[in-house]
């Protein structure tokens, strides 16, 4: 995953959930903990956005700050949230 490219992971969560906006809430506020920019790695990263396509897609300038959000995914010990890296 070294590249030049902006890194990106693409959070779901598994189905049937109830609690489903309760979960995408958390794994935004795992990008709150990365700084500003995880920060910027969240923006439009709404609700409306998940119903609309099913996914938030959060942009990393860098594979590092990819790996560390994803480590804190990880941390949360939650087997519905999913997570993937996208192609650019």
């Amino acid at each position: 995953m070294h590249s030049k490219e902006p890194a990106l992971v693409s959070v779901t969560v598994g189905k049937p959930n109830r609690r489903r906006l309760e979960l995408l809430y958390k794994a935004r506020r795992q990008a709150d903990h990365l700084g500003p920019y995880g920060m910027i790695a969240k923006r439009h990263q709404t609700n409306g956005r998940y119903r609309r396509l099913g996914h938030l897609r959060f942009r990393f300038p860098t594979d590092s700050l990819a790996m560390a959000f994803v480590e804190r995914l990880e941390a949360l010990h939650d087997p519905r949230l999913e997570w993937r890296f996208m192609q650019t």
